[in-house]
């Protein structure tokens, strides 16, 4: 399932510039596709919700990498590159 709004170049700048409020909208835009990853791969609910929190920790401070190059809502493939 895509995200019901898209990920804006915007609410990006706003996220690596360490604004909150972007930050929550992003986490509230992103949050229910990726746990739906995190426990299809993870054997409890509880690693799950470990494993979601990491993947926004690092999504967080490594978002001054990424590109451009593609939908920032790729699911899986947005996961395989925070993890």
């Amino acid at each position: 399932m895509a995200a019901a709004t898209p990920v804006t170049e915007a609410l990006l700048a706003a996220c690596r510039r360490g604004e909150e409020a972007a930050q929550f909208r992003l986490y509230n835009l992103l949050a229910y596709q990726l746990m739906g990853v995190c426990l299809r791969y993870c054997p409890s609910r509880a690693e799950a919700e470990d494993a979601l929190q990491n993947t926004f920790v690092k999504l967080f401070t490594r978002l001054d990498q990424y590109r451009g190059d593609g939908p920032f809502e790729a699911g899986e493939e947005l996961h395989e590159r925070v993890l």
